[in-house]
């Protein structure tokens, strides 16, 4: 009986780095952003899926670059796709953000 419990109550592996880089998202900035960053140099499926994650976080990041802007060049780098990396107004970056989230929720990388 514990192990049907036990099972389904634990997330996939591929979700785990997700869970974390969630968790500290708003506990620890600092580690939030080393976290994420490090967990997206692998170029495996879990990269996008914490990419999904960092893309839908508005915060600034410095300047006016913001924590989904940064996500976003990396996701352009990791698949060779396009989705507007460096737009210059927050209108152009917020379209660009919401196609790559749209084309990972597509694949199956973000819910």
């Amino acid at each position: 009986m514990c192990a049907k419990r036990c099972k389904r109550e634990q997330p996939h592996f591929l979700d785990q780095p997700v869970l974390v880089v969630r968790k500290y998202q708003t506990l620890d900035k600092q580690y939030y952003t080393v976290l994420w960053q490090y967990a997206t140099e692998a170029g495996n499926p879990r990269e996008a899926r914490v990419l999904s994650v960092v893309l839908q976080d508005r915060r600034t990041l410095f300047g006016d670059s913001r924590y989904c802007d940064a996500a976003l060049g990396v996701l352009e780098r990791a698949t060779g796709e396009h989705f507007g990396a460096g737009a210059q107004s927050i209108v152009e970056r917020d379209a660009a953000t919401a196609r790559a989230l749209t084309w990972l929720r597509s694949a199956g990388l973000a819910k």
